[in-house]
């Protein structure tokens, strides 16, 4: 909640700032751009959609040493078709059944965000990906799997 503040407290001069302009462009087009073939990002006006936006700012404000890479909306969209489920009159219906509102529902996507690319070494990830995509679907594969019972038994089939 914290970040997101901070993102939108930055001053109109920062705002237009000729790289902050370049990475905010690149984030809505990667947004608009995500995997459309899944149901929870078909729609223009998805939840989802938005708080994979959310998220992405403000993991770029969390995380200045990294920033924003192309390819971060991929991991994160992986996060909201883990864990969310549907959405219900502005709330968020995770696969656990529990409920939130869509802010906790960025603010839980982004901080196990956070977890994952500090377990698979951010850096490693993000410096040479092209060599580092096996380790990178190694990690993601062994996470996915211990959290989400469900794709487990899916990949295991």
């Amino acid at each position: 909640v914290n970040i997101k503040k901070q993102f939108q407290l930055l001053t109109k001069s920062q705002h237009k700032s000729t790289s902050l302009i370049d990475i905010l462009r690149i984030i809505d087009n990667d947004v608009k751009r995500n995997d459309r073939k899944f149901e929870a990002f078909q729609d223009d006006d998805s939840p989802n959609l938005l708080i994979l936006k959310n998220v992405l700012l403000a993991y770029l404000i969390y995380n200045r040493d990294v920033g924003y890479v192309q390819g971060l909306n991929d991991l994160i969209s992986l996060l909201i078709l883990l864990f969310i489920k549907n959405h219900n009159a502005g709330k968020v219906i995770f696969y656990d059944n529990s409920i939130k509102t869509i802010l906790e529902a960025e603010t839980f996507i982004f901080w196990n965000f956070v977890g994952l690319m500090e377990v698979t070494q951010h850096e490693r990830l993000f410096t040479d990906l092209a060599n580092n995509q096996k380790f990178v679907l190694q990690r993601t594969a062994v996470i996915a799997t211990t959290y989400h019972p469900p794709l487990k038994k899916l990949l295991a089939s």
